[in-house]
Parts: structure tokens; sequence; C-alpha cells
């Protein structure tokens, strides 16, 4: 057999007359290969998660045995000798689409300067290890790929003469302050000083990713991971109501080395072999960043819950098992966890599958605008759970007893908490909680 028809021998034997269709296993789950339309009239490359029942209607039990299968995914930045495929790993990393070439980076180096000030030197390590570089250059405008949103083709715009940036593509911009507020999904100019101030190579904030996460992680070096143990995260998660028996479940300690000083986190991990990473300090991610999606054994189910954070999931886990402990209910559905909302788009493909999603999203602006974004594309089948912690900024800040107008007092006893949680509560439906 000659090597392109082992390339395609994946691939159903005839198309009837449609483009062939291709398929892949990565793990347990299963993927459809689609080129995806673009407005621009291109196309992108995505995968879909797709039903082991459907592949066999449409071509036959015996079809999916010739499904090329991966034991996972992996990041490996290597643009001599690229290779897609690593051991029997599938590389989510692509090699750079143009050949860099000697030239002036005065235009660069002065925006670099106007951010980082006397940081400079600190502030070029930084966004190299974030892999942020413009793709292209037109005189003072300097072209990246939004840090906002997914994109393959660069529509983010930064004029270092008049210092300001504008996002084609959401058909926003402005200075440095307001691309920190639409980054960090705040409007409180003091909060967005500080951030600016602490964004430095050592913490990587996990909403502050440019372009294409490519990262050699040099943040954490010496990475472990291990059994979550550590006494100062644990009372962390309980000051945040968390039941620390799910938290051992769900999220592992990580501990690494930075300009050579030990630290140590909650790491909680998406699909991509990536960590959301979060002590009582900071937080950020170990790349690559990606969803997490968790799927209950013994097939899909037929709702999926959506969560922004893992904190706001653990959140949920907690509150069904201390209303309900004998009978919690924590694997009727499938669960989504965007660790970030500018990874909406990642998640869509697989809420798709889906007869149901329940939304818990945040009670704020980009919370908001993101469940509006689902209800438009799902209809009746988006369910909006907000509404169960209407007058709480999140469903972390419900567990605590935490409402919008006491979101700046200290967090309560435990015995208080709980007694503000029942007190607050929505009235419950026959059969337990119903968040």
């Amino acid at each position: 057999m000659s090597a392109i028809e082992q390339q395609d021998s994946h691939r159903p034997p005839s198309d009837g007359g449609m483009a062939k269709e291709e398929f892949i296993r990565v793990g347990t789950t299963l993927y459809k290969i689609v080129e995806q339309p673009k407005l621009n009239g291109g196309y992108i490359r995505k995968r879909i998660a797709w039903n082991n029942e459907t592949l066999r209607q449409d071509y036959g039990k015996d079809y999916i045995g010739r499904v090329p299968k991966y034991d996972g995914f992996c990041t490996v930045p290597e643009h001599i000798g690229y290779r897609s495929v690593v051991g029997k790993f599938l590389n989510l990393y692509e090699p750079i689409d143009h050949r860099p070439q000697e030239g002036d980076l005065s235009h660069i180096q002065s925006l670099v300067r106007h951010i980082f000030g006397e940081q400079y030197e600190l502030g070029m390590d930084y966004l190299q290890s974030l892999g942020y570089t413009p793709v292209k250059q037109q005189g003072r405008n300097l072209w990246y790929k939004s840090p906002l949103r997914e994109e393959t083709d660069a529509s983010f715009k930064v004029n270092t003469e008049l210092e300001k940036w504008y996002d084609f593509g959401i058909g926003k911009g402005g200075n440095i302050l307001a691309l920190a507020a639409e980054l960090y999904r705040s409007e409180d100019v003091a909060y967005l000083l500080r951030r600016i101030e602490e964004r430095t190579a050592y913490i990587r904030p996990a909403s502050f990713s440019f372009g294409r996460q490519h990262s050699d992680n040099r943040t954490y070096q010496g990475l472990k991971v291990g059994e979550l143990s550590s006494p100062a995260l644990i009372a962390y998660l309980q000051e945040r109501g968390i039941n620390i028996g799910l938290a051992k479940r769900e999220c592992r300690e990580l501990r690494f080395m930075n300009a050579d000083k030990p630290y140590f986190a909650i790491g909680f991990p998406n699909m991509a072999g990536g960590y959301e990473v979060r002590n009582r300090y900071f937080k950020g991610c170990v790349a690559p960043k990606d969803i997490t999606h968790i799927r209950q054994q013994g097939g899909q189910r037929c709702m999926c819950y959506l969560f922004e954070g893992f904190m706001d999931y653990l959140s949920f886990l907690t509150i069904r098992v201390e209303n309900n402990p004998q009978h919690p209910r924590l694997d009727t559905q499938d669960y989504i966890i965007l660790n970030s909302v500018s990874n909406l788009a990642k998640a869509e493909s697989i809420l798709e599958t889906y007869t149901q999603v329940g939304c818990f999203l945040d009670n704020d602006t980009a919370g908001r605008n993101t469940c509006k974004k689902l209800k438009e594309k799902f209809g009746e089948r988006l369910l909006d759970k907000s509404m169960y912690y209407r007058e709480y900024k999140d469903l972390n800040d419900y567990l605590c007893g935490k409402p919008l107008s006491q979101s700046a007092e200290p967090i309560k006893e435990k015995k208080q908490v709980q007694s503000a949680r029942r007190m607050m509560q929505p009235p419950k439906k026959k059969g337990g909680f119903h968040l």
C-alpha cells in the first residue's frame, strides 16, 4: 500500500459525490476533522467531538476499527523536523506559516518600553515566553493575533505612535487600560492598574494569552505534579467553602521553581495536558491553555453543565454534596469548565452534542454576554442557571454567602457561611437541590 493510501485508509471508501470525511480517536474520544468556513471566504481545520454510534450507522460496524488512534494530546514546539504525531500523541502545536527575517525592531522595542518602563528587559523575556510577537508590521502598525479571542489571521492592530490598539474582530480599541479591561473583564480602574503592575515574567495571568501559547513553561521550572496535600492550599480552599475531599479528587498539587525559589499551587487539568494554576496570591496557567471536559462513565449524558472556572465547578459539587450527601447526583450530567470565557469557541462543538446545556456563568458583563451568545446558538436547549444566584457575583460567592453588596467583606466562619447559604437559597424543588 502506498504512503498516500495509508494516509487515507481511515476515510470512508466512497464519498458519494460529497467531500471525503476524516475521523480520529484521541484517548477514548472520537473526533471528526472538518473544514469550517470563515467570514473571509477561507477555512479553518477543526476537531469536533463525534458519536461512535453515529459513525457505525453511517459507515458500518467495521469502519471504526480503521480510525487512527492516539493516546492523547501533547505540545512539542518544533520548527526544524516538525512532527504532527510524537510517539502515540497528537501534537497540538502548529508550525509558523512564515519564515522569520532579520529587520528593524525599533517599533516593537518602543511598544515594550511603553508598557514595561524600567522593567523593559523583564518585559521582553515575558512576551517572548508567551509567544507574543507581531505577525507583520506596516509602518507604525504592528499586527498580532488577538489576545481576546481565537483566530488564525492577525486582526489585532497596535499603533506604536498613538499607543493605541484596535481589534477588528470585535470592533473595539483604545489604550492599554482599555485592553486590560477586556482581558480581565473589569471596569475597576484600581484593580486594572494592579493587574498591569503585577504582569511580570514570573506570574502569567490566566486570561493574558497573546496568540497561541507555545510557551516552554519557563515559569514552572522543575514542575512536579502530585496529590493535593499542602495545609496552606487546603486552608485556602476551606476559606472558599470548598469540600476538600472533592477538591482532592478533581485537582492536583503543583510544585515548581522560579528564579531559584520554590512555589506550590492548586492545579486543575485541562484537555490539552495543561493546568489552571491557583493559590491564595495569584492565578495563572501551565500551557497549553484549554477547556476541561468531564465525561461520566457509561456513555454520554443528555445534559452538560457549563462553568467559567474550576472554583465555580468545585462550588457546585460542594453544594450538591452538602445538601444531599447520600444522593448528590454528581454523575447525572457531564461538565465543561471553560477556564476563561475566551475559550468559548473551543467548547461550542462539544456542547452541540448535548440535548441540554445548563449555564452557570458569572453575573457580570462577560458572563451575561457569553450566556447570550450561547442562547442565540442553542435556543431552548440552553438553561440559564445563574438565576439561582442572581444576587451574587458567581457560584463561589453564593456558596460562601457573599452577595454583591458584601463582596468586599471578609469571608465568614464556616458555620455562619452555611447558615447564610441556607437562608439565601432559592426554594428547593421536590427531590433536593436543583441548581
